[in-house]
């Protein structure tokens, strides 16, 4: 689990001006490319109420997710409420902007503010976020499945940037089934990747072999895969995360459009479904933090090769979709995060190194264990 000397690291507010300075460098880049003294003009000319909707999509999103993470919890009804998990999801929401990708990365963190609040284990919480997002995966799969069916037959297919866009599309499909594969009927083969992992991390890192046992990793990972398996029982669960994501969805195509509304202009369905659909995916495969940079760069280009909007709105567009999305779940999430903190990080929060009602500590399912510990 993350560390108390990890976390406090983490927690350090500069870090969050990194994936901010990225995607406010890669903007300025862009309003040098284009007629940039017109952004301005632009944006004054927005209508504000159209804003404000769009606005909504942040605190509409924290609640999507927190409900979709206590619909897996509550298949095991385990006692959370949503209150816990709203709190976890700001939490994983803040780490999130610090790891590479859009939206991932933060999950061992709201894992483990669970563990420290209610009476899970460390090895459960982290085990009911993967099963969330394994089942997430699977429904993006029929979003992007009907998204293409949709959108191949009306868009060009002559533009790098288009067919790049496609083959990121059908390959984030094949990743997905390939995961859920590999996880539910042929464990046994991402047992041995990760363990040779282990392996060489420790053979690379000296120092490590005190503190870590690669050879008891085996069956940790066993132990981790019987509680993610538990979350993904019954057709049910999948059914309401398949909701959850395809109303995630719905808002991630519905904001777009009041943006492009908002500074006078029309964008076609099939070009914000194709474009927004791309971004958030090829987001979530960036190697920057946050999906920053990246995420900017497609989200102008589709639009530009995709349409005839001046460029000058695409980039105010560009502008505020990130400035309402990401960095309004940045900033929120920072605060709500440096607020809570303090607490879950301390041995007075409730559930800390106490010992639950099946006789598991808190704690147990680290990871790597220290040998004769």
């Amino acid at each position: 689990m993350p560390s108390e000397a990890l976390l406090h690291r983490r927690l350090h507010w500069a870090r969050i001006l990194i994936p901010l300075g990225i995607s406010l460098a890669t903007l300025i880049g862009l309003s040098l490319a284009v007629d940039g003294k017109a952004l301005f003009p632009t944006l004054r000319q927005a209508d504000l109420p159209l804003l404000l909707l769009a606005a909504l999509k942040a605190p509409a999103l924290i609640l999507l997710w927190s409900l979709r993470w206590r619909l897996i919890l509550r298949a095991r009804q385990f006692p959370v409420s949503l209150s816990q998990t709203t709190v976890a999801v700001l939490v994983r929401t803040f780490f999130n902007a610090l790891t590479p990708g859009a939206g991932t990365g933060g999950e061992p963190f709201g894992a483990y503010y669970l563990s420290r609040r209610t009476s899970l284990t460390f090895k459960e919480a982290i085990a009911s976020t993967a099963a969330e997002r394994m089942a997430q995966g699977v429904a993006m799969v029929g979003i992007v499945l009907a998204a293409l069916a949709i959108c191949i037959p009306l868009i060009p297919l002559s533009s790098t940037l288009i067919r790049s866009a496609l083959l990121g599309l059908i390959g984030f499909t094949g990743f997905v089934g390939l995961m859920l594969y590999l996880s539910l009927f042929r464990f046994q083969y991402a047992r041995a990747i990760l363990q040779g992992i282990a392996r060489m991390v420790t053979w690379a890192v000296p120092s490590l072999r005190r503190r870590w046992n690669p050879d008891d990793v085996g069956g940790h990972l066993d132990e981790f895969h019987r509680e993610y398996r538990a979350f993904l029982k019954g057709p049910a669960t999948f059914l309401g995360i398949a909701l959850f994501t395809a109303l995630h969805w719905g808002l991630d195509l519905l904001q777009p459009y009041l943006l492009f509304r908002a500074l006078g202009a029309e964008v076609p369905f099939h070009v914000i479904l194709m474009s927004a659909t791309t971004v958030k995916l090829m987001g979530t495969f960036s190697i920057l933090p946050g999906g920053a940079g990246l995420m900017e760069g497609m989200n102008f280009g589709l639009y530009a090769a995709l349409s005839a909007i001046p460029h000058q709105v695409i980039l105010a567009e560009t502008l505020l979709f990130r400035a309402l999305d990401a960095w309004t779940l940045y900033l929120g999430s920072g605060i709500a995060t440096g607020v809570v903190a303090p607490a879950f990080l301390t041995d007075s929060a409730p559930y800390a190194n106490v010992t639950d009602d099946r006789g598991a500590s808190n704690f147990s399912g680290e990871p790597f264990i220290a040998k004769g510990g």
